[in-house]
């Protein structure tokens, strides 16, 4: 309300512009009065200055006054600091960005509570009577000019920890591979040690998954390890599997050569490098016994056709495909022709490379289940199962067949399949006291086995170092050699015949002289 007056004209408006405004706001006049609501838009908050201007109707403006306002138009923010969005707590604490006397909450869409226990811009306390499951809470607060601020939080209040099953390890070297699963998504601890009462050494993941797997590194040989997983949920409930245990072989193949150490009784005189083992090329003269008879293999030399000695000098083909059972060959070529087989056949280990398992390549492996992986392994069943069974398709612990493990608990059915983890390894799926367990079987190279689709299989092959099938030194000399030269009898009866009747004409030239 503006009193506006002018002793010679009438006044006709009145003209108002806040600090912060580019442009003047004009309030009409009326029996000496300018009434109006005014816009705030573009004022600057806090302590601003309003300018007040007058006209009359001959053109004349005057500034009457101005006067300073503290303007406010924003509502007080408010922070939810607790409960997250998953937690196992009841308490719950408000932040608020100005002072406020008091401020309203409403919990699930229930009747309003009103709250003036604010100190210092804060608010916290326990609600109790909370079940777990979905909750809501909204919490209003006014400030002194009646700007509102409003904010909701929904949760789900969670205070049973991780049911945690199926724990077992893999085949242990001097790392071990220890899996389990949760019904809910959990991270990933392990505890272990030698000692079963100081298990201080950890592993841990902080996924939350349901199939969980941590590998144990640099263990020490010949012991026996114990340890106990435990997962924790996101709202912090923590579950603990027990003591299980397992014990490192005093030694192993390790470079994966097939061959074990020589220190164990083996015949490997290197097990740190996959290169070195009986069944080696030797390459002479380089001053590594490659194929572990004792000694480097000594270079040949041969006295040449212009006498001196002859050196070989080796050309060699690229090294061929790499054969499931870790080997490469490729032939190489004296150039030098310094002997009478101036061809050789070499070999090298290598690394096979099989497919790699995905979900939806059609097969349910070890890590897919009903809920992680539905093309595969199909849907999980809905009705609630009240007691445990477990189903195994192959009838056991079977390497040369696959199986399935089909596992009921509550309200899930879970399909686990036996699978290759290499050519030479894969996990077998088996029931034990109506629950899973896993082991793992080991396809034998010497016995011509290999890991195919979750069983071992024999297979012949041109590399497999044995000659069989329909394998010929034509076809596979890596197997059968290199085919030796072939004598007609009919060509040798032929020669010699030549050989006599060259002889006769010599005798006879003889005689006439």
């Amino acid at each position: 309300n503006i009193s506006v007056s002018d002793t010679l004209t009438t006044p006709q408006a009145c003209l108002v512009r806040i600090e912060g405004q580019a442009s003047n706001q004009t309030i009409s006049y009326a029996s000496g009065w300018c009434n109006a609501t005014i816009s705030l838009a573009g004022a600057s908050e806090g302590n601003s200055t309003i300018y007040v201007y007058a006209n009359d109707s001959a053109g004349n403006y005057g500034l009457n006054n101005s006067y300073v306002v503290w303007i406010d138009d924003t509502a007080p923010s408010i922070t939810i600091i607790s409960p997250k969005t998953v937690t196992n707590s009841d308490v719950f604490r408000f932040l608020y960005s100005e002072t406020i006397s008091c401020s309203i909450y409403s919990l699930d869409a229930s009747q309003n509570v009103t709250n003036c226990s604010i100190v210092n811009n804060e608010w916290s306390g326990i609600l109790s009577g909370l079940s777990d499951g979905s909750h809501n809470i909204t919490v209003w607060a006014n400030d002194s000019l009646g700007n509102m601020g409003k904010v909701t939080r929904y949760w789900t209040r969670d205070t049973k920890p991780p049911l945690i099953f199926n724990v077992s390890h893999g085949q242990v070297t001097d790392t071990a591979t220890i899996i389990w699963d949760t019904l809910e998504a959990s991270n990933s601890t392990i505890y272990y040690g030698i000692a079963m009462n100081n298990l201080s050494n950890t592993k841990t993941d902080s996924s939350f998954v349901l199939s969980h797997s941590l590998t144990l590194t640099n263990l020490e040989l010949n012991k026996t390890y114990y340890y106990n997983v435990s997962s924790c949920d996101q709202a912090g409930n923590c579950n603990y599997s027990g003591i299980y245990n397992f014990t490192t072989p005093l030694c192993f193949d390790k470079d994966g050569d097939g061959y074990e150490s020589s220190i164990c009784g083996g015949t490997d005189c290197n097990d740190n490098n996959p290169n070195i083992h009986p069944g080696a090329v030797d390459i002479c003269g380089n001053g590594i016994d490659e194929d572990c008879d004792g000694s480097d293999a000594v270079c040949p030399s041969y006295t040449g056709m212009g006498g001196g000695v002859c050196i070989s000098e080796w050309e060699c083909e690229e090294w061929g495909q790499c054969y499931p059972n870790g080997s490469q060959y490729r032939k190489c070529i004296d150039t030098k022709r310094c002997t009478a087989s101036a061809e050789r056949i070499e070999m090298r280990i290598c690394k096979y490379e099989l497919e790699m398992w995905y979900c939806g390549d059609g097969i349910c492996n070890g890590n897919e289940t009903c809920t992680t992986c539905p093309m595969d392994c199909g849907t999980c069943v809905s009705e609630n199962i009240t007691t445990k069974k477990c189903e195994d398709t192959d009838g056991g612990f079977n390497k040369y067949i696959k199986g399935s493990v089909a596992l009921l608990t509550n309200k899930h059915k879970i399909v686990y399949t036996d699978y290759c983890k290499d050519d030479r390894h894969g996990i077998e799926y088996l029931c034990v006291n109506e629950g899973l367990w896993s082991e793992e079987f080991y396809c034998e190279p010497r016995k011509r086995e290999r890991c195919v689709d979750g069983a071992c299989v024999k297979q012949m092959y041109c590399g497999d170092g044995i000659c069989s099938g329909n394998e010929t030194c034509a076809t596979c000399p890596v197997d059968c050699g290199i085919c030796k030269l072939k004598i007609n009898t009919r060509d040798v009866i032929n020669m010699v015949l030549l050989i006599f009747v060259v002889l006769a004409i010599i005798l006879l030239f003889y005689v006439k002289r």
